[in-house]
């Protein structure tokens, strides 16, 4: 009989990539044990990185020490801006409770075609990702809905770090996370989108990232009371990248049904939260939102609308001049 070994950790202290290193590793050992080399020789292991200690300390001290005040200032600047604060989500039953037990999902799967043509055409663009081009999707549609050029979404992001001094490529802990970003977006036809929104992600993350530090970290009250109403955005966008070479289909799921595992009664943190993921070469994409809040009818039209604008980017309507 074959032999397994299983590990479970809490999601508090590992993240994905903590739980590929820690199984490299004992994949490792394993292997030498077997051979019968651990009795010999300890195995040779990848050097330790920085821990999750010497992490924290490093953003503790860029948020102490000042260095983080040009991204102070330039959201400083944005909660002035009064076009920024008149930002506001259409509800359909404002009356309605964004709980839990209300939350609904709406969903479609572009296939393997189209998803290839989609990649190709991201891979023309230096600066941007299949998770940019989704934003710059959502974006346009949250745009159209609610008349405004510009947009603020809270976007997770599933890697570490980089503006640290210290590596952590193979350090274990939760460094999932999420931060704002703010984006205007251009009265261009579909063609020109992508190109004309590139040069807004050069900093969207860094940006959103040392922002969310100083929120979370600063002893400056009135500073953090400041940025708080540029930075609280009611739309989520969480792409989660390649789950495996195995189509998983989201129609395996009734749509009409609850989908949440948390408790029912737990408040939601965003009205609306849209993820992705990339299986067997094929793009999810889901948006879940509250059935006391909004009409199924409203949420799916959004949802085409990203699905439609995803198509006009694989079939190469960069350079049509669809409109």
């Amino acid at each position: 009989k074959n032999s397994q070994i299983a590990m479970v950790a809490h999601h508090l202290v590992v993240d994905a990539l903590s739980l590929g290193s820690l199984m490299e590793d004992i994949g490792k050992l394993l292997d030498a044990a077997l051979k019968g080399e651990l009795d010999d020789q300890k195995p040779s292991l990848p050097l330790k990185t920085s821990s999750y200690k010497d992490y924290c300390e490093s953003v503790l001290n860029q948020v102490e020490t000042g260095k983080l005040q040009s991204v102070i200032d330039f959201w400083l600047e944005k909660a002035g801006d009064s076009k920024i604060a008149e930002i506001d989500i259409p509800v359909d039953n404002p009356k309605g409770d964004n709980v839990e037990k209300h939350a609904e999902r709406v969903f479609f799967t572009l296939d393997e075609e189209m998803t290839q043509h989609l990649s190709q055409t991201v891979s023309q663009h230096s600066n941007l990702t299949v998770s940019d081009v989704l934003a710059i999707a959502l974006a346009k549609v949250v745009s159209q809905w609610t008349g405004k050029p510009d947009v603020i979404l809270d976007i997770a992001n599933q890697g570490r770090p980089d503006d640290c001094d210290v590596d952590l490529s193979r350090t274990v802990g939760w460094f999932g996370s999420g931060f704002p970003a703010l984006f205007e977006v251009p009265t261009v036809p579909v063609a020109e989108l992508l190109s004309s929104m590139n040069s807004q992600f050069e900093n969207v993350a860094s940006n959103g990232m040392k922002l969310r530090w100083v929120q979370q970290l600063s002893s400056d009250k009135t500073l953090v009371s400041k940025l708080e109403s540029v930075t609280s955005s009611k739309i989520s966008l969480n792409y989660l990248g390649s789950i495996g070479n195995q189509k998983v289909s989201l129609s395996q799921a009734d749509d009409s049904k609850e989908v949440t595992l948390r408790a029912p009664e737990n408040a939601r943190l965003y009205l609306h939260e849209v993820s992705a993921f990339m299986s067997g070469g094929e793009l999810s994409v889901s948006w879940v939102y509250s059935k006391d809040q909004y009409q199924k009818e409203t949420i799916s039209t959004l949802l085409s609308g990203i699905e439609e604008l995803l198509q006009l980017f694989a079939k190469g309507e960069l350079s049509g001049g669809a409109g």
